[in-house]
């Protein structure tokens, strides 16, 4: 799970998720969002691109009702292996889940 602390500002309208594959390939340092909302926690495989071991890079930034958006927070780097996959969320790595797709803790 992502979390972040709230932005303070009285007319926060929701957050987004930035962030980069880093390990090679075509996509290499291409930067995607997702707006998530105005919660301060995401789960983190959400953004993720299923299956894809290696490098990533993540930032959070807020926006207003009216359209404009903070500046990044600081970045997050991080290294996902094939066996830390969960991508259905239930805390059972898809390695050892028997309905990876299905949320059953």
């Amino acid at each position: 799970m992502l979390v972040w602390n709230p932005n303070q500002e009285p007319d926060i309208a929701g957050y987004k998720i930035y962030y980069a594959y880093l390990s090679g390939g075509d996509d290499h340092g291409i930067f995607y969002n997702v707006i998530v909302g105005n919660q301060t926690s995401y789960p983190l495989f959400d953004v993720l691109d299923e299956g894809k071991a290696g490098w990533y890079s993540l930032a959070v930034t807020a926006y207003t009702l009216s359209g404009l958006e903070s500046v990044f927070s600081e970045p997050v780097y991080f290294f996902i292996s094939g066996d830390d996959f969960d991508t259905d969320g239930d805390g059972i790595p898809d390695i050892a889940d028997n309905c990876p797709q299905a949320y059953n803790p």
